[in-house]
């Protein structure tokens, strides 16, 4: 619940509204028709960024997002949860599409609050995943990221499309839409960082 919360606090999008129901957070489509007979009516607008607290649980079908990060089943009570480390979690914050759009937010968040300069971007981002002042040879791997990725980007625009395809807010951003990408590719590369998670 923490590495979902963290995301949405680092990208800006978390509400932090106390108490209410209980929200659907996004799952996989069709994911609780193989098990009951139950649809699963994902919510919209800030429902979806409300802390992981709130999120509808169904015993029979727990939230896979949560399960790859050692939630409990809530099948019996536990004082401790387990922690482990699994190809699975990286793969889950690389390509879930909440953590997606929380990276495409955190890098639209940075840029709005330090420039477009990426002298200016990259610190900005790294501080809102770590909470710490990046150093040099941090920020010249960043760097080395997104001049890597913006040429990615600028040579196939329609991957640059493809990768805000799953994002809920439209984007009205001046910026073009590589640079958005590549800053957003960084940002995630961040979220997915054992100082962020852990």
């Amino acid at each position: 619940e923490m590495v979902r919360d963290q995301a949405l606090l680092a990208s800006g999008q978390l509400v932090e509204e106390l108490g209410g129901p209980s929200v659907c957070i996004r799952q996989p489509p069709g994911l609780w028709a193989e098990i009951s007979d139950d649809t699963y009516v994902q919510g919209e607008g800030e429902a979806l960024y409300r802390r992981s607290l709130y999120a509808f649980w169904k015993r029979t079908v727990p939230h896979p997002l949560l399960m790859a990060f050692d939630a409990v089943d809530r099948e019996t009570c536990i004082v401790r949860e387990g922690r482990t480390n699994t190809p699975i979690q990286a793969l889950v914050l690389m390509n879930e599409p909440g953590f997606v759009e929380a990276a495409c937010a955190m890098a639209r968040r940075a840029l709005s609050q330090s420039g477009p300069s990426r002298q200016q971007v990259l610190p900005l981002l790294f501080r809102l995943a770590t909470g710490r002042t990046a150093r040099p040879a941090e920020l010249q791997l960043l760097a080395a990221s997104y001049e890597r990725h913006l040429q990615h980007f600028n040579a196939r625009p329609n991957e640059a499309e493809k990768l805000f395809s799953t994002v809920e807010h439209k984007l009205t951003d001046d910026l073009p839409l590589a640079d958005l990408a590549a800053y957003t590719a960084v940002a995630n590369t961040l979220l997915n960082l054992d100082e962020m998670i852990t």
